[in-house]
């Protein structure tokens, strides 16, 4: 069995969780990959980015070999299963994914890789919210998912969650025998169960008292309120001050008025819903029967 693992998302899929909450946290695995929070581990980031991010006129093989010996080679553990996570792997930046995969083939050569996937009109409606609570969209999900589907066959972000395509096109690099497949679902039913199968995926102990398996995995989709204060931290300060000089019935209204208790919901028409899971929905039975995934019993389009 391989000792390092590749994790290539996909995004909106418990990722922050897993790297956070269980590759950093498990004492059998050296996580090598995100999340990249000190200067210990840029040279990776900038390794990622270089594979994933350039285009193929750009890129230049011995330079990437070259980086591979010096910035990973030199963290692949003797004794710990190695874990390199970063979303960015399977993520849309006008790069063929595909050429991304057969990169890290040729530089990573054996490994195992580990996904996790989510129910595709779930991911489409958390990354329209986030841009959109963030100031970044003026249109409708309606509009927003018509402009994806249009351009599907460019790299559109909804091609990005017909999964099944990129993950047999990495069983063709990898082998079936080291690619497995996790359901974001199953993570929220059973953290402890979605922990064991994980780790017995990729050949180390379960981690019962880990984050992860503790619930400590997903960030869950905030109100309007908590949104803008990820980007302007100033507003908490308005908050405790509202706090502080209105009678305590005021300003739960105002909180109520602004948002800030209500989680914020994407509307969607049905058609627009048809359009995705018809989308989608080949995609999904050829999974299902490769991997063997209950994805109908998780709601997945089939």
């Amino acid at each position: 069995m391989s000792r390092l693992v590749i994790h290539p998302g996909f995004v909106k899929s418990a990722s922050t969780g897993l790297q956070v909450n269980l590759f950093d946290r498990h004492p059998e695995i050296a996580n090598i990959g995100k999340p990249y929070n000190d200067e210990s581990r840029l040279d990776v980031h900038d390794f990622v980015d270089y594979v994933c991010l350039t285009p193929a006129m750009d890129y230049d093989p011995r330079r990437a070999a070259e980086s591979y010996a010096a910035v990973i080679a030199p963290r692949i553990s003797d004794d710990k299963v190695t874990v390199l996570s970063d979303e960015r792997v399977t993520t849309t930046a006008g790069i063929d994914r595909s050429l991304v995969a057969a990169r890290i083939r040729d530089l990573f050569g054996e490994a195992k890789v580990v996904f996790a996937i989510r129910r595709q009109i779930d991911v489409l409606s958390s990354i329209y919210m986030m841009h959109y609570l963030e100031g970044n969209h003026s249109v409708t999900f309606d509009q927003w998912a018509e402009m994806q589907l249009r351009a599907f066959r460019n790299n559109s972000i909804v091609a990005m969650v017909n999964y099944h395509r990129l993950i047999e096109y990495y069983v063709r690099q990898f082998g079936r025998e080291n690619v497995s497949v996790f359901l974001y679902e199953r993570l929220v039913e059973n953290a402890v169960d979605f922990v064991a199968e994980l780790c017995a995926a990729i050949g180390i102990a379960s981690a019962a008292d880990a984050p992860l398996a503790r619930g400590q995995r997903i960030r869950q989709r905030g109100s309007r309120f908590e949104y803008l204060r990820r980007n302007h931290p100033s507003l908490t300060l308005v908050r405790d001050a509202a706090r502080r000089a209105l009678p305590a019935g005021a300003y739960e209204r105002l909180k109520a008025l602004t948002g800030g208790t209500r989680r914020v919901e994407v509307r969607m028409s049905d058609a627009t819903r048809k359009a995705i899971e018809d989308t989608v929905r080949d995609g999904n039975r050829a999974l299902q029967e490769s991997f063997g995934l209950p994805l109908e019993a998780y709601g997945y389009p089939l």
